[in-house]
């Protein structure tokens, strides 16, 4: 059975896959969310670093992840700063 979640998500909040960034600690959400077409930013709380190697991105804790917005032109801009693990 397909996963549903991530793109429902997206969905609700009127957003594109493709713009989406999931934060995920476990493998096969991982593999949801890219399936889903969406970035991933893994959290090495609960596998190790090689499990969460079909990440965008990895970071230790959840602290170490820094997002802002910023107003350039309509819609604006998110950036994601992470202190890599």
């Amino acid at each position: 059975m397909a996963n549903r979640v991530h793109p429902l998500a997206a969905a609700k909040l009127d957003v594109p896959p493709e713009r989406c960034v999931v934060v995920e600690d476990a493998p096969a959400g991982i593999t949801a969310a890219r399936a889903a077409g969406m970035r991933v930013v893994a959290l090495a709380t609960t596998h190790p670093h090689v499990e969460l190697k079909e990440a965008d991105v990895r970071a230790e804790r959840l602290r170490d992840i820094r997002i802002s917005l910023s107003a350039v032109r309509q819609g604006g801009r998110l950036t994601i700063r992470i202190t890599e693990a």
